[in-house]
């Protein structure tokens, strides 16, 4: 899967698709089918060029954005490689003095301003990581540059100055490329699939593209532009990387730099790879497993680790099914194509079945990189899928001990995080990856992991050579996996959990997990709240009780699973049902304000955000007081409460609200039962206020929540 780069939209990458789907048919699934769409993809028609300047304007250097050949496999190789490149990206050839801005937060834009520095037509030069590429554009673009250069330090890719070959870490020619597209899915056909016939929108038209040419570098020719400002120091050791420079933000006499970029953008077709395992008893209830199979060069972890574990998970399940097995439910296996261009494959194949998939999936299982690293597992998972991955991984032995894998997992992270916690923590996905669409837009549990590296021994937060040329083969044999150990351990707990998901009778659902997650969160934002004295304008106190109420109706709900008759198909079929829809119930059915990515509620963090943003109000407002102005904290209250950024955190805070109650009524059947503490309210008031005052106490063990759900820690 990695011998040759596989970019989407080739032929190399279509050769693939049938590689995948031949294996399939092997595996002896019941069907095996390909799902094509017409998108907009983009290629570079060249490598970006830099030229630079000396004080009188003369050109003192020129070079091309390339990546050297290093290893053995590289230089074994005459495939075609497209240099490194953004996708989307303007193209254009521009020209202007440079100024260095940190990692291109909107903070250190800011600063820049405070120093007296105007980046208004200047060229930008950013160091990759603290925020995603496409923020760094997006303030760049808000503060008006011509142009940006991206690039990755040492400090985060390559910290001990040893790197690949000799070493798993970015040498100074390596270069991440990246997409720039700021939306999910195909930009001509937002909201439907790109099927040839439907239509597709003037790419001129379209606003999800950067304005300004951005071309990313390796540390190597960063360090060359680094060099040319000798003007203003940084304002803090933050701006400092790891190159042997000082990384001044300016150059003394403003020598300039030419930046020229040339990248189409065009349509292709691309090719999901579609295998089903069709379930006996309901075959219309449905576990997908996601991979994709795109890679911007070899993708030796990203993504063919992750594709090389799911074909050999067919290949089990396959050979369980020519034992006679059959699941209880269908098991559908999906290789997505262009996602790395922005979720493109997964988004188009929702968009055409989101109706069916509503109803139909129970949930969603990726895994884009199988192995980056031979330290431990890493997790991010919706709560109520969590104890299903815990109970697969007891089943396992740790690929480097004779001991249990999840014991070995848990020791290893309360080592690493100098953490006290039992169970080891699960963090919630934002975005990335093929879960999005199924999780954010249609309200489906999903989980990802992966095997990972120690993040604090081996300093960096990505693994180094991550979308550039030397993801390859050779580098996972020689630094990470050699013998594929870790990938076989990853494929044996990823059977495990669909066989969990496929099979049992009631599905392996722990809600009183996800009541305990958004209590957490809540009562963090309650209490900032009320040290920031602005509890009177967000007021907690109505949400705070609805989940009180959501965790005594997922016990309540779980104890009637334990009391439910198993012989009574439709009883359990109505369970299932409900621990289906309970998901669901978080998604709106309109973009969440400020949220374009996601309509998912408990995955937004719009309401702590909404919270940030009246405390930074209310500040603002105590400023104008301090400086002798008639106000006390009352007017201060008063005239806080009339802001735009209340009456957002109001609508934000009774979206939130109002979506936990429908979790609430997903798991009570409010039509068919009857309420008794209600009836009970209605005859007795006073005893309905101490039943009120009688709510459970949340134990607290991790980012998920943590009980389980027969109500041990």
């Amino acid at each position: 899967m990695s011998t040759v780069p596989h970019l989407a939209g080739t032929e190399e990458n279509n050769a693939y698709a049938q590689y995948v789907k031949q294996h399939f048919i092997n595996c002896s699934l019941d069907n095996v089918m390909e799902k094509k769409y017409n998108v907009l993809l983009s290629y570079p028609q060249g490598p970006g060029n830099l030229t630079l300047f000396d004080k009188n304007g003369l050109e003192t250097e020129k070079f091309s954005i390339l990546e050297k050949k290093l290893d053995s496999f590289e230089k074994g190789t005459d495939h075609f490689l497209y240099p490194p490149f953004l996708a989307y990206s303007k193209s254009a050839e521009v020209e202007g003095e440079m100024v260095y801005a940190n990692f291109g937060e909107e903070e250190d834009f800011r600063e820049l301003k405070r120093m007296g520095v105007d980046v208004q037509g200047k060229i930008v030069l950013i160091r990759y990581g603290s925020i995603s590429r496409n923020k760094k554009i997006k303030y760049a673009e808000r503060y008006n540059v011509t142009g940006v250069i991206l690039f990755s330090d040492p400090d985060t890719y390559s910290p001990t100055g040893v790197w690949y070959p000799n070493s798993w870490y970015l040498p100074p020619d390596g270069v991440q490329r990246g997409t720039l597209l700021r939306m999910r899915g195909d930009p001509l056909s937002r909201g439907y699939p790109a099927i040839k016939g439907l239509y597709q929108r003037p790419i001129d038209e379209v606003s999800y593209f950067p304005s300004i040419p951005v071309q990313p570098i390796g540390f190597g020719d960063a360090e060359k532009l680094l060099q040319t400002l000798d003007g203003l120091s940084p304002p803090n050791p933050k701006w400092h990387g790891q190159l042997n420079i000082t990384y001044n933000v300016t150059s003394k006499d403003g020598r300039k730099v030419k930046l020229d970029v040339n990248v189409s953008r065009e349509t292709k077709d691309i090719t999901n790879v579609i295998g089903v395992i069709k379930g006996a008893l309901e075959p219309d209830r449905v576990i997908i497993l996601g991979n994709h199979r795109d890679a911007w060069t070899y993708g030796a972890a990203d993504p063919s680790s992750g594709t090389a574990v799911m074909i050999e998970v067919a290949r089990a399940l396959g050979w369980l099914k020519e034992q006679g097995w059959q699941p209880r439910r269908t098991i559908m296996f999906c290789n997505w194509d262009a996602e790395e261009y922005g979720l493109l494959g997964s988004t188009e194949w929702t968009e055409e079945f989101a109706k069916i998939l509503t109803h139909q999936a129970v949930a969603y299982i990726n895994v884009d990189t199988a192995v980056q690293g031979n330290h431990t597992i890493e997790l991010k998972s919706t709560p109520e899928l969590v104890d299903t991955f815990f109970d697969a991984a007891k089943l396992f032995k740790d690929p480097d001990s004779e001991d249990n894998l999840y014991d070995v997992w848990v020791k290893k992270h309360r080592q690493d995080q100098e953490d006290t916690r039992m169970e080891p923590k699960v963090r919630m996905f934002r975005e990335g990856s093929d879960y999005m669409p199924f999780y954010a837009d249609l309200g489906i549990p999903a989980m990802d992991f992966r095997y990972m590296f120690n993040t604090k021994d081996m300093g960096v937060f990505n693994y180094p050579v991550y979308h550039t040329m030397h993801d390859n083969i050779e580098w996972m044999k020689k630094f990470v996996d050699p013998d594929f150990r870790y990938h076989t351990t990853i494929a044996k707990i990823w059977t495990q959990v669909v066989l969990l998901l496929a099979d049992t009778q009631l599905l392996p659902f722990n809600f009183i997990r996800y009541s305990d997650s958004l209590h957490i969160r809540v009562r963090d934002m309650a209490t900032l709240a009320k040290d920031k004295e602005i509890d009177n304008v967000c007021n907690f106190t109505m949400l705070l009780d609805t989940i009180a109420t959501l965790r005594n109706t997922t016990e309540e709900f779980h104890q009637r699973l334990q009391d439910l008759d198993k012989s009574d198909v439709l009883a359990v079929r109505i369970a299932n049902d409900q621990m289906m829809m309970f998901e669901r119930t978080f998604v709106t059915s309109e973009d969440l304000p400020g949220e374009p990515s996601t309509r998912h509620v408990y995955h937004t963090a719009g309401l702590s955000k909404s919270l940030d943003a009246v405390v930074r109000q209310k500040s603002s407002l105590e400023e104008i007081a301090n400086k002798g102005y008639d106000y006390n904290q009352e007017a201060i209250t008063k005239e806080l409460s009339k802001t735009k950024v209340v009456r957002e955190f109001q609508e934000k805070y009774s979206i939130y609200t109002y979506h936990v109650m429908m979790a609430v009524h997903s798991l009570r059947n409010p039509f068919t039962t009857v309420d008794e503490k209600e009836m009970q309210c209605g005859r007795n008031p006073k005893k309905c206020k101490e039943m009120q005052n009688n709510n459970n106490t949340i134990v607290e063990t991790s980012e998920t929540g943590g009980t389980k759900a027969d109500g041990k820690q």
